[in-house]
């Protein structure tokens, strides 16, 4: 093949003739390649980012885990919060509401820190 016709490919949706680094079809606008991602974005993405799953479980304690893919710890948390803000009403929750709010939120960044380590370890083997 020559040099020339190694430019040129085949839009996967139209069958436009289109240049190889096209990312998008100018006939038909199909993307022909996925967006270019950042590691960073991915990683908000896929529960790794303690901070994000810190602020989660900040706003609603349990919150975090499940973002952090731990979704049967995130639920238990959610459920003991819930119990905590109804023993309000006999003053227990009074010290409940806050401990188990504090110790999502530390727990939380912990699992996120926990599945970015496992993550990492397993892109790098």
């Amino acid at each position: 093949m020559s040099e020339e016709t190694d430019d040129w490919v085949y839009c996967r949706e139209c069958g436009a003739k289109i240049r190889r680094a096209a990312e998008i079809c100018p006939d038909c606008g199909i993307r022909q390649r996925p967006p270019p991602t950042s590691p960073a974005v991915e990683s908000v993405l896929d529960g790794r980012n303690p901070l994000v799953a810190a602020l989660l479980s900040a706003l609603f304690p349990g919150l975090g885990h499940i973002y952090a893919r731990e979704i049967e710890t995130g639920l238990f948390f959610a459920v003991s919060f819930i119990l905590a803000v109804l023993s309000l009403i006999v003053f227990i929750g009074i010290v409940l509401v806050p401990a188990i709010w504090l110790y999502a939120l530390y727990d939380a960044a912990k699992s996120a820190q926990r599945r970015d380590d496992e993550l990492t370890t397993a892109y790098v083997s």
